[in-house]
């Protein structure tokens, strides 16, 4: 699920109307009748229903309604976070298309904050890719030469430290094997199509018990006890340390690490109407030896 259909949810649940929606996402009204059938078919249950001319959410969608609200409060408040971060005027914006989108906020906000730059974390809609003064997603197969390669991760399974110790979990496997529910992101991520690859290979059946857009909510619910997610851990000291700053803290949370999971990678592109002052910023950060 993404942050574009939790708010779907959350406006027909008020608005009623498709065509209300798509006014106040600035999205064409058939694109908005998409996501909405993506997320039933995602959820494979009927979420909505058609009664007087008005769009009613079904008992499932009204379940999922109260979950949407509290998916939205927590990117709000992560968003709201990153925006006072730079301490600047200046704000430059953000298009963190990526399952660790609060990962490489904080990542841009620390590269950019020697240059006087903030950022303004821009929400994954239409209007907004084209627009973007900085756009990082995950690593596509074919290389485009204005995307810049990030650091690679190595991708752990986040648990709670309580639970595991209480439970003498020591292995990723192990806890996978225990009925705990994965913490799943988004459907159609590349980061989804790793877990699931390396589960199948070992023979593991994964429980999807919670799917949500950010790794760093993800951990944040593992961490509570609520499942188990798996998350990106980078080796280069600027990057961790951006982690650091949105990762529940070490005292919660156990990280496991995945024998044989192929490394998360992403990109990152500079928009064309970035600051020559940024721009530097940023490439002379990628360029830097890592200490």
């Amino acid at each position: 699920m993404t942050l574009i259909k939790w708010r779907i949810i959350v406006l027909l649940e008020q608005l009623k109307k498709v065509t209300l929606v798509a006014q106040e996402l600035g999205l064409k009204q058939p694109t908005v009748t998409f996501h909405m059938k993506s997320m039933e078919e995602e959820w494979g249950m009927p979420l909505f229903e058609i009664k007087t001319g008005r769009i009613l959410l079904t008992d499932a969608g009204r379940r999922l309604h109260r979950y949407a609200l509290k998916m939205l409060a927590l990117q709000e408040e992560a968003a709201r976070e990153m925006r006072l971060r730079g301490g600047s005027v200046k704000r430059l914006s953000l298009l963190a298309d990526a399952s660790c989108s609060s990962i490489m906020a904080s990542f841009a906000a620390f590269a950019l904050e020697p240059a006087g730059y903030g950022i303004e974390w821009l929400r994954i809609e239409e209007e907004t890719v084209m627009h973007a003064d900085i756009h990082i997603r995950e690593r596509q197969e074919n290389a485009e030469a204005d995307w810049l390669p990030l650091p690679d991760a190595d991708l752990r399974l986040a648990v709670s430290r309580e639970w595991a110790q209480a439970a003498g979990i020591q292995a990723a496997q192990a806890a996978l094997e225990s009925g705990r529910p994965w913490i799943a992101p988004p459907a159609g991520s590349r980061l989804r199509s790793q877990i699931l690859s390396w589960a199948a290979a070992r023979g593991l059946d994964l429980e999807e018990g919670h799917t949500v857009p950010d790794a760093g909510i993800a951990a944040s619910l593992a961490a509570a006890g609520l499942g188990m997610a798996v998350v990106p851990v980078f080796s280069d000291s600027r990057l961790a340390e951006a982690s650091s700053s949105v990762l529940p803290d070490p005292s919660r949370m156990l990280l496991l690490p995945m024998n044989g999971i192929l490394p998360y990678q992403l990109e990152l592109k500079l928009g064309a109407r970035l600051p020559s002052e940024a721009r530097l910023a940023l490439s002379s950060w990628l360029q830097s030896p890592t200490e």
